[in-house]
């Protein structure tokens, strides 16, 4: 779908894949439009997957504004496996920005989910893009998280990598009786590990939200040779940090509130939340 006005340079464009996303898609918008606040120009780019709320028509009706563009990528649905579906569909946010032929100073990748339920502000945005501005030794910003950090598949450090953390995951997952005691020997002390207040550097990370300068942001793939079982961020971001020898930070200004599916829990509220969850999803594909 073409956007009504002609926008060739912005300050940042924002890219994000949206399915079922009504409930925290007005919070992005009016993210969207405080950043004037700060004289942060923008254009936003949604990928939208498939959704069975009212996802599409929130966004077409925003993209009235002339500062979004909504892509269609019901194609992601032949895709059944999760992680690659979502290689996939970033990747084709990275073509649509090409194609769209509008250049920026920085690119920004945001989840769209429940995450945005309370997203950074304007100001701390403008922090973290004149850090970016004036780090040549890194490549992009991540986004950290409170009370506690989260997304562990994006994260990897020379010393530390959760690379084969998806098939631990699925491996437990099929152990009812000690999928919690995996969560609470593995994943909340790892989680807390890297809870910070202070910058930490990386080969990656995400947590929500990555900014990237422009032309670094294009060195990088989503896809892979061998795919299966990689985040997707992971093979983004070691494809930039390998071409450029740059780093990424994780930066304490650019906080969200840690997602409710991804707090630490006690043995009783963890099994509620996972068998609300399921029972979410099947009514999801009723």
């Amino acid at each position: 779908m073409k956007n009504s006005k002609k926008i060739e340079f912005v300050d940042l464009v924002i890219l994000g894949l949206a399915k079922d996303c009504e409930t925290t898609l007005p919070s992005y918008f009016s993210f969207l439009s405080t950043l004037n606040s700060e004289n942060i120009t923008y254009f936003s780019i949604v990928g939208e997957n498939g959704s069975v709320d009212n996802t599409r028509n929130l966004l077409i009706t925003e993209s009235q504004k002339g500062f979004l563009l909504v892509e269609d990528m019901d194609f992601l649905s032949l895709y059944p496996d999760r992680l690659e579906r979502m290689a996939l569909g970033r990747e084709h946010l990275k073509e649509a920005l090409e194609i769209s032929g509008i250049r920026a100073k920085f690119v920004c990748i945001v989840d769209l989910d429940n995450i945005m339920e309370i997203p950074p502000t304007a100001q701390q945005l403008r922090i973290a893009l004149n850090m970016l501005d004036s780090r040549i030794d890194a490549f992009g910003i991540s986004a950290t998280s409170k009370p506690h950090y989260y997304d562990l598949f994006a994260y990897e450090r020379s010393d530390l990598s959760f690379a084969n953390l998806s098939e631990e995951f699925s491996s437990a997952k099929r152990k009812p009786f000690s999928y919690y005691s995996f969560f609470k020997d593995n994943i909340y002390p790892a989680q807390q590990a890297l809870t910070s207040s202070n910058y930490m550097t990386c080969i990656s990370a995400f947590n929500g939200m990555g900014i990237y300068r422009f032309d670094d942001y294009h060195i990088g793939s989503y896809l892979s040779k061998n795919p299966k079982n990689i985040c997707e961020h992971v093979t983004f971001n070691r494809a930039i940090a390998n071409h450029t020898g740059k780093h990424m930070i994780i930066s304490p200004i650019l906080s969200f509130q840690t997602p409710a599916d991804h707090i630490r829990r006690d043995f009783f509220s963890f099994w509620w939340q996972r068998r609300w969850k399921l029972i979410s999803g099947m009514l999801k594909s009723a």
